[in-house]
């Protein structure tokens, strides 16, 4: 019985391929548009961080990732830039899969006109990129209310379905942004922020000021500091124990877990990994986590942070 369920879980998950690219908290503020440069996307090549899904489990969280790093390349480097580099690559080198982890625009939201306007440039390159290849786009708490009229080609995430569970050589990697299991007071916020009164209220609002609340309220998030989060070894792996039990948890409490696109089960599931964003961090770690077993937890880059993605290999 276990194996024939094991066999039809394997049938609805979607594949995660070696070579996906994992874009994260990149905050696009808006601005022109960019021509691709191939010099670009050869940095960004160089500066993904490598994963150690075939690594020693004892493999520490310091030097898991491991990074090129070129502090100028860095500083210059731009989100439309790498996007536009990979629509310039021919097919072959294209990676197979470009996962936008969320945050990917500082304040996107789907309903508003004056929102899609703002971050034109942005879904102009992200339609065009998936016509080139696989996207998927895991709605964040800066982006969300985003649907197929705007990213018709992009396999869409909206938080109710994180974490959602994909197939990566025979294992189970649940996938989300990052911004669950937070906190009741969180939750409660966020859930409101996304509710269909919301956002239709966001856009009448929107439309009735002709635009002056969004740009007001644009301009208050782009001024927020954005940092990146840095832990001590010990820190970092009590942050880790934390996040895997409350996934492995939540996953064998609920049938609504997003599995592969939109689909629920009830199974037991058993994790191998974990990949968020949210946090800031760009480190990951590989280890035994007791009664769960051996988990490896994959926490991205914030690209507006650090400037750098993460590669699957």
């Amino acid at each position: 019985m276990y194996h024939a369920d094991k066999m039809l879980l394997d049938k609805m998950l979607l594949c995660l391929k070696r070579g996906a690219v994992f874009i994260a908290d990149s905050h696009y503020r808006g601005g022109g548009d960019c021509g691709g440069d191939l010099s670009m996307l050869d940095f960004v090549a160089k500066s993904s961080p490598k994963s150690s899904i075939e690594s020693s489990p004892k493999k520490s969280a310091e030097s898991a990732l491991d990074l090129k790093k070129d502090t100028k390349a860095s500083t210059d480097l731009h989100l439309l830039e790498v996007l536009d580099s990979f629509i310039s690559l021919p097919p072959s080198d294209l990676p197979p899969q470009v996962f936008l982890m969320g945050d990917i625009a500082d304040l996107f939201i789907g309903h508003i006109p004056s929102s899609l306007r703002a971050n034109r440039h942005l879904i102009d390159k992200i339609n065009a990129l998936s016509q080139k290849c696989e996207v998927f786009y895991f709605e964040g708490n800066h982006d969300f209310g985003i649907d197929s009229s705007i990213l018709p080609n992009v396999k869409i995430y909206p938080r109710f379905l994180q974490p959602a569970l994909f197939d990566f050589d025979g294992q189970i990697y649940a996938l989300a942004h990052g911004d669950i299991f937070i906190g009741n007071g969180y939750e409660i916020y966020i859930k409101a922020m996304n509710s269909a009164l919301t956002l239709s209220a966001l856009k009448l609002l929107d439309i009735c000021s002709f635009g002056k609340i969004y740009d007001f309220a644009n301009a208050k998030v782009n001024a927020k500091k954005i940092h990146h989060l840095e832990f001590a070894k010990d820190s970092f792996c009590s942050f880790v124990k934390r996040r895997v039990e409350c996934y492995v948890n939540a996953i064998a409490k609920s049938s609504k877990i997003c599995v592969g696109k939109s689909e629920g089960t009830s199974q037991k599931i058993q994790i191998s990994g974990i990949i968020e964003g949210h946090f800031h961090i760009g480190q990951k770690i590989s280890q035994s986590f007791g009664k769960f077993g051996d988990i490896e937890y994959i926490s991205l880059p914030s690209f507006y942070c650090q400037r750098e993605i993460f590669t699957l290999l």
